[in-house]
This record gives C-alpha cells, structure tokens and sequence, in this order.
C-alpha cells in the first residue's frame, strides 16, 4: 500500500469507527426499548417459584398402523379427553388439530415436564379412555390376535423413522 493512501486511511478511521459504534449503539438500545417495552403478557412469559419461562412443544403422533380412525365421535373425544388431561396438569394448548390419521398438538409446559413425559401421559390417558369408550378401537387395532392391543405406538420408533 502507498504511503499516501496509508495516511488517509489513518486519517479517517476514526471518523468511520464512530459511526460504525454510533449505528451498533443505535441497533442495540432499538432492540432493547423494544423488548423492555413489551409485557410478560406479550412475551408469553410464565413464572412459579423458582423459575421463569417460556417452553413450547410441537407433537405429533399417529394412530397405530397409521389408520385412519380419528373421525366423528372418537375425535370429538380424543380433542376433550387431550384438553382434560393438560388442564390437570397445567399444559397449555396453543394449538391442536386432530386429523383422521394423526394429531397435531402445540403446547406449552412448565419445564418439570419433560417432552417425553407429557407424551406419555396425554397418550396413556387418551388410550385407556378411547378404548373403555368405544370398544370397536381394539378390533381396528388387531385386538383380537392375542398380542397387546395399543392405540399409539411407541414414540421413540417414530422418531427413528426416516
């Protein structure tokens, strides 16, 4: 590099670093007033004792062999037996949707519940009671065949899929 171009560099760094600073300064304190100025309510965020925050999970899971057996009255009490179960434990439903073949469920726990754990007592639940209450779900389920007839199938196998 000459030496004339040197110096000219040398003499506007520090105008060019001040405004870089002054542009950074002006997109932090921006981003600050506007977190600062939004309400818990806003932000979706939740306290206990101990902790604060903000955790929200997206499932979702199939009937057994993926039949399509979610339909009339078995999915308007799938939908309540799901609402029942995360009123008694505190889960908060965002968003659920129940297809014929699957169900879409985005809730937001506290973070003593593990995802896996919420899994299994929303689908334990709904298992037992949509089988108590239509008993023709374990004929569609192979109940006959002597094997353990189950609603859901194992959540970790389903995650394995490709």
């Amino acid at each position: 590099m000459d030496a004339e171009l040197h110096r000219k560099l040398r003499a506007i760094a520090p105008e060019v670093t001040g405004k870089i600073r002054g542009a950074l300064e002006d997109a932090i304190n921006e981003a600050l007033s506007f977190w600062i100025m939004k309400s818990e309510d806003e932000l979706d965020i939740k306290r206990s004792a101990h902790t604060v925050w903000n955790l929200n999970y997206h499932f979702v899971f199939v009937p057994k062999y993926r039949k399509k057996i979610l339909e009339g009255r078995v999915k308007e009490r799938l939908g309540e037996l799901i609402a029942e179960q995360c009123e008694n434990h505190r889960l908060e439903i965002i968003s659920m949707e129940i297809m014929p073949d699957h169900v879409h469920l985005f809730i937001s726990a506290p973070p003593r519940y593990a995802p896996s754990e919420i899994m299994k007592l929303i689908k334990g639940y709904t298992a037992r009671e949509l089988f108590r209450e239509f008993p023709e779900l374990k004929k569609s389920s192979g109940g006959n065949s002597g094997l353990r007839v189950t609603m859901w199938p194992p959540t970790e196998k389903l995650a394995q899929k490709p």
